[in-house]
């Protein structure tokens, strides 16, 4: 097995560990067992258990990402519709997908317990959040060039808008919110951003 494949392989499982029990209730040598490596090759990929979780959600970051980045074929579409079908299709993934469900509720419990708020998983939320909100307007902006925005109402602060609601649904996806219900709470909502007075969308 080569590094590329082996690092996959860590990955994989230990998706599979901390989505079932969490950071704290996975160990590495857990991780090692069910991979069924050396403990030496599990710690020359990641230094740490620490490590090993970010890489994990990161991989995960860039999963969400690509359904939520415009590419230029999407601006026939205008920005409602890309961003409405866009969050349709990733809640149609996070329903059958319990495991990254999982993974993102257990990050931001991980976040919560901080004492002062500054742990490395409160900052991976904050960078990564400012991170991919960066590159959503500067993509947005480039694909849909009809987006206007007023004064009264920064891009980022929708963007935020949206992302805080959806990460909402996903906590409650398959407890109290069906598919079908949040796909209709994601639409109002994109309807309501992308159609109040701060924003001027000639589509």
């Amino acid at each position: 097995m080569d590094q590329d494949s082996t690092r996959a392989r860590i990955l994989s499982v230990a998706r599979e560990k901390f989505a079932r029990s969490g950071f704290h209730g996975t160990s590495m040598d857990s991780i090692v067992r069910a991979a069924n490596l050396s403990k030496g090759a599990v710690y020359w990929h990641f230094k740490n258990k620490e490590a090993l979780f970010m890489a994990v959600m990161e991989a995960e970051v860039r999963r969400i990402e690509e359904y939520f980045l415009p590419k230029p074929e999407d601006g026939k579409k205008g920005p409602r519709a890309f961003f409405m079908e866009s969050g349709e299709r990733c809640l149609e993934i996070l329903f059958r997908d319990k495991e990254l469900r999982l993974l993102w509720i257990d990050l931001a419990l991980q976040a919560q317990r901080s004492k002062d708020g500054g742990n490395q998983f409160s900052a991976f939320i904050r960078n990564k959040v400012e991170e991919v909100s960066n590159k959503l307007i500067s993509k947005s902006l480039d694909v849909f060039p009809q987006l206007k925005i007023r004064e009264q109402l920064d891009l980022k602060d929708v963007l935020r808008m949206g992302d805080y609601f959806f990460m909402g649904m996903v906590v409650n996806l398959g407890i109290t919110l069906d598919l079908e219900e949040a796909k209709a709470y994601w639409r109002e909502m994109m309807g309501r951003l992308f159609g109040c007075e701060g924003i001027d969308e000639r589509s």
